[in-house]
C-alpha cells in the first residue's frame, strides 16, 4: 500500500471511530489514486497546489469530486490531528456543491413486471418497499422481521 504507514493508521483509526468497512474501502481508494497520481511525492510532502489540481480533473462529476475531497480531507485531517502533518493540504478547498438531481420514478409497467416475474411473496415484498417506500437495496437486504412493530418498519440507513 502507498503512503504507507500514516494510510494503514489511518485506516485502523477509521474503523476505531465505527466507520463502515464501505466508507473506509471508499477512502483507501481516493487516497490510493491520490499516491498514484503523485508517485515522488509522500503523504507528508504533497502540496496544497498539487492537491487541487487533482481536483480540479476535469473528467470528473461533482458526487466523483466530492466523494474523492472528503476521503482526502479526512485523511489530511488524522494527519494533522496526530501531529503526523503540520498542515493540511486540504484546508483551504472550498466544500464541492452538488447539483440536485429529480428523482426518477420507476415506470409503472416496470414495477409490474418485477412483480410478475418475483419468484416468492418476499421478493414482491422487496420490490415494492424499493419502489414506494424509497429503500435502498442495502436498506431492504438489512430489514429481518423484528425490524416491524405495530405497523412500523425500522429501517437503518447510510
Amino acid at each position: 500500500m502507498l503512503w504507507e504507514p500514516q494510510q494503514s493508521n489511518f485506516t485502523t483509526w477509521q474503523l476505531a471511530s465505527g466507520k463502515a468497512t464501505s466508507t473506509v474501502t471508499t477512502r483507501t481508494h481516493w487516497i490510493q489514486y491520490l499516491a498514484r497520481t503523485y508517485p515522488s511525492e509522500t503523504a507528508l510532502t504533497i502540496t496544497e497546489d498539487q492537491v487541487t489540481q487533482w481536483l480540479a480533473n476535469p473528467r470528473w462529476q461533482p458526487a466523483t469530486r466530492k466523494s474523492a475531497l472528503q476521503s482526502i480531507r479526512q485523511f489530511f485531517r488524522y494527519l494533522t490531528l496526530t501531529g503526523t502533518r503540520d498542515d493540511n493540504p486540504t484546508r483551504l478547498i472550498p466544500s464541492i456543491p452538488q447539483p440536485r438531481y429529480q428523482c426518477r420514478a420507476i415506470p409503472t409497467r416496470i414495477i409490474t413486471d418485477a412483480l410478475v416475474e418475483a419468484a416468492t411473496t418476499e421478493e414482491r415484498f422487496m420490490i415494492l418497499l424499493g419502489a414506494h417506500a424509497g429503500l435502498r437495496r442495502s436498506e431492504i437486504a438489512a430489514l429481518h422481521t423484528q425490524d416491524y412493530a405495530s405497523g412500523w418498519l425500522h429501517i437503518t440507513g447510510k
